[in-house]
């Protein structure tokens, strides 16, 4: 059991998932136990990492990059460390906060891979808490699970997806084809994506808007389609 995050700047929204994700618990009381947390920073240049170092404790690692890698890289990273000790690993952006109940509830499940859903508000985590979880075909790489025998068996992320976007679409027509159906459960956590890249330097959001391409004609390129079209979707029947 343990808890994967991967910061790329942005500090404000780092120190808010790391607190959300420290809060998270095995066990009901007397039996509680905190889930440990690893956090990999990768080249942030905003004090990211002189925070990290102030903060890292018992339940608290942290470890950097030495450049920019992808974010796929980094979750590689992660996991393959963590899937040595842990048998399930929740992945987690630094740009959302989760729930105290999200590693227990989805570790409850014992799904090779399940995600929670994103929402925008607290009134909406307040709302989707309340109600039964139901499954859909639709996972949100934004907070995911994962079990090492599924990492194991379709490998690592592609790493060429660089800095982002498509390495979890890829991900997931891999899972298909190796026989492993990945769900999103309405278990929900609060996601603040569009801040990421809108406090971004102009420059850093020109290097993700070129990668973004890049990928996206990778993506292209392996499997004839993107995601969104019909052609995308008949990949998964």
């Amino acid at each position: 059991m343990a808890i994967l995050i991967v910061s790329h700047n942005n500090i404000h929204l780092t120190k808010k998932a790391v607190k959300s994700a420290l809060r998270c618990t095995v066990g009901t009381y007397p039996d509680i136990h905190s889930v440990p947390v690893m956090v990999i920073d990768n080249y942030s240049k905003d004090g990211t990492r002189e925070w990290l170092k102030s903060v890292s404790g018992l339940h608290l690692h942290s470890i950097y990059t030495k450049r920019w890698e992808s974010l796929a890289y980094c979750w590689n990273w992660g996991i393959k460390y963590l899937s040595l000790i842990r048998e399930r690993i929740l992945v987690l952006n630094n740009d959302v906060e989760i729930d105290p109940m999200t590693y227990r509830t989805l570790a409850g499940l014992e799904l090779p891979f399940v995600t929670g859903i994103s929402v925008r508000t607290q009134k909406e985590m307040e709302i989707f808490k309340r109600l039964v979880l139901v499954p859909s075909p639709h996972p949100d790489f934004s907070c995911f699970m994962i079990h090492r025998d599924t990492y194991k068996k379709v490998g690592p992320f592609d790493e060429e997806y660089w800095p982002a976007y498509y390495e979890d679409n890829d991900y997931h027509v891999r899972m298909h084809r190796a026989g492993i159906t990945a769900v999103a459960v309405n278990l929900p956590f609060l996601h603040h994506g569009s801040q990421t890249l809108g406090s971004a330097s102009y420059l850093e959001r020109d290097k993700i808007r070129r990668g973004a391409e890049a990928g996206k004609k990778r993506f292209l390129d392996k499997y004839g389609c993107t995601p969104g079209t019909e052609a995308y979707k008949a990949l998964f029947l």
